[in-house]
């Protein structure tokens, strides 16, 4: 009888055991602060770290950022270099950035950015056009871009003409989050992020916008916070679902690698918030960049568990190997 008892206690542990470890590789749910699925779907591939300690913390710098708030907001290349962005008022700036062998990533300043005395003034992606450098200012949805004197202007732009309403965009904080350009066609790929998310082109010489995105990437099932077009191949980062998506401009169709581990375990983030923060994109010749904005809140147990410096509150980088063919 004890063998028996024994036996049945062993076999409950290990469905325990079988669904703790489902539950840290589980497929998110459309919220990604929503509870553990325990319905993974294990032929989802997932990235794998360029090396096995291969993420950065920010570092202190030259500039003033080391002594303020920088949330990492966007990446892009410019002139061969990769750059980024933060969403805070403090700086519009365009910043290098170049990672270290001690775990850190160290910024320089690129560019000087927009105005930013206005309170709207939410900076949320960067790329490039021709060479002349993109901003995005998500909550009065307006782009920007350098003129011949590296000053920037407005770019003429209607999101009207694909949302009569834009005043709920700006509102929910949910309007133009990521873009991509394509300069060889004068093309930019805006996402909207959520509520719902959507994908829509823009013909820079023409001034037109096309919705013919609409039957491939809609709704609410995850949001939209980073792309960059490659080679006829626009890369979206999803941060709600914790994946990167390649989609083929021409075909629509869609290749997608999960980084869920490396964002949450299904119940912890890597930061103590309790939504993701998977913010910034960039994609190169043999890796895959993505940026954590830490919104201020520190390193959890979670992402102490995977080597992010306990305590901190400093944004991060994981760099992963860009598998073979994607």
């Amino acid at each position: 009888m004890r063998k028996n008892y024994l036996i049945i206690n062993l076999l409950a542990l290990m469905g325990i055991a079988a669904a703790i470890a489902s539950c840290r590789n589980a497929a998110p749910a459309q919220n990604d602060d929503a509870p553990c699925q325990l319905d993974y779907n294990p032929a989802d591939p997932q990235l794998e770290l360029l090396h096995p300690k291969s993420f950065y913390m920010l570092g202190k710098n030259d500039c003033e950022v080391s002594s303020k708030q920088f949330d990492l907001s966007g990446f892009g290349t410019y002139k061969g270099k990769k750059i980024c962005i933060a969403d805070k008022l403090w700086t519009t700036d365009i910043y290098y950035f170049d990672t270290t062998s001690n775990g850190e990533f160290l910024l320089s300043i690129c560019a000087k950015g927009l105005d930013s005395t206005s309170s709207k003034c939410d900076i949320e992606a960067v790329d490039t056009y021709n060479d002349r450098l993109v901003v995005s200012a998500e909550i009065e949805n307006q782009i920007y871009i350098q003129n011949d004197k590296g000053e920037f202007e407005l770019l003429p732009a209607d999101f009207t003409k694909v949302e009569s309403d834009l005043s709920k965009w700006g509102a929910s904080n949910a309007g133009i989050e990521g873009f991509a350009i394509d300069s060889q066609n004068n093309t930019i790929y805006f996402a909207k992020e959520r509520d719902p998310r959507r994908l829509f082109s823009y013909d820079i010489t023409k001034n037109e916008f096309h919705t013919d995105f609409d039957d491939v990437i809609k709704g609410d099932d995850g949001n939209i916070s980073d792309m960059q077009f490659l080679d006829g191949k626009l890369y979206i980062l999803d941060r709600a679902n914790c994946l990167v998506v390649r989609l083929d401009v021409n075909t629509k169709e869609m290749t997608q690698y999960s980084f869920r581990q490396y964002s949450n375990n299904g119940k912890e983030h890597i930061y103590t918030a309790k939504f993701g923060m998977a913010e910034a994109l960039l994609v190169t010749d043999d890796a895959i960049f993505i940026g954590f904005d830490n919104n201020n809140d520190p390193v959890s147990k979670y992402g102490e568990e995977i080597g992010l410096k306990p305590g901190s509150k400093s944004p991060s980088i994981f760099v992963f190997k860009r598998p073979q063919g994607f």
